[in-house]
């Protein structure tokens, strides 16, 4: 995937193009939705308050991660849903944490709570397990971050019943197998929905591929914002670039990463 990603910014860079533009795309900016952290991590307030700068920027929507406390999760959970602005969407990621029981005991309660999907709840090396759960749970189930290559998603897709695709291509295996499988995506029932949750350079190229796939939200990892700064300090990836709750592109052929070495 990496190989890939640095063959699509040395051919943007020669062309002087972005790989958006090199993808046919002419979109400037990627609407992004707030990925933050463990919902143990504080009290409803506390969650509020680190969101309250991206909500204020325009977006609406969010992800928290629910850990294996998660009845006392579910009641934190219960009071930010609560305390948010109707408008803004919320998700849910299990971080691969639960068996098929507790989650569909799980997502009967995320969808009491009016959660837009449930990211990853049971381990993906158990694949019957996950079947189960999509034929059973009230809320969307979200898989992708660990796929790799079409021929998972489409399994994903066709076999286990998952209705959001979330590929990587910093994992997927770049971003021309990316564009494959966002055409899976255009089936009716299933949504595109980039996963991104590492540095500058997989950010950028995951906005550019959602700009180019037509994706109808990024994950954008808030939390890892002062890593990227160090990193490629002159990239415009911070959450005082979001406008309108859209993230633009990075300028500049290719990735339009320039990275401190």
């Amino acid at each position: 995937s990496g190989i890939e990603l640095a063959l699509w910014d040395a051919i943007g860079k020669t062309r002087g193009e972005s790989i958006a533009t090199l993808l046919g795309s002419d979109t400037t900016s990627v609407p992004i939705y707030a990925s933050s952290v463990f919902l143990e991590e504080g009290p409803p307030n506390w969650h509020l308050e680190i969101l309250t700068p991206l909500l204020q920027a325009g977006v609406k929507a969010a992800k928290l991660r629910i850990g294996v406390d998660w009845q006392a999760d579910l009641k934190t959970l219960a009071a930010v849903r609560d305390q948010l602005d109707p408008s803004v969407a919320l998700m849910i990621d299990g971080n691969e944490n639960f068996t098929l029981e507790t989650a569909i005991t799980v997502a009967d309660r995320l969808s009491e709570l009016g959660i837009e999907w449930f990211e990853e709840p049971i381990p993906q090396e158990s694949p019957e397990a996950i079947a189960a759960l999509c034929a059973q749970s009230p809320v969307p189930i979200a898989y992708g971050e660990h796929m790799f290559g079409v021929t998972e998603f489409e399994m994903a897709a066709s076999t286990y019943g998952v209705s959001v695709l979330q590929p990587d291509v910093s994992t997927c295996g770049g971003i021309s197998e990316a564009m494959r499988i966002a055409s899976l995506a255009k089936t009716p029932g299933l949504r595109l929905v980039p996963h991104s949750a590492a540095g500058p350079i997989a950010l950028a190229a995951n906005l550019h591929f959602g700009a180019a796939a037509g994706a109808s939200i990024v994950e954008y990892p808030f939390p890892l914002a002062e890593c990227w700064a160090e990193i490629a300090h002159s990239c415009p990836l911070s959450p005082s670039d979001i406008i309108g709750g859209c993230l633009p592109l990075p300028p500049g052929p290719g990735l339009g990463v320039e990275v401190d070495l």
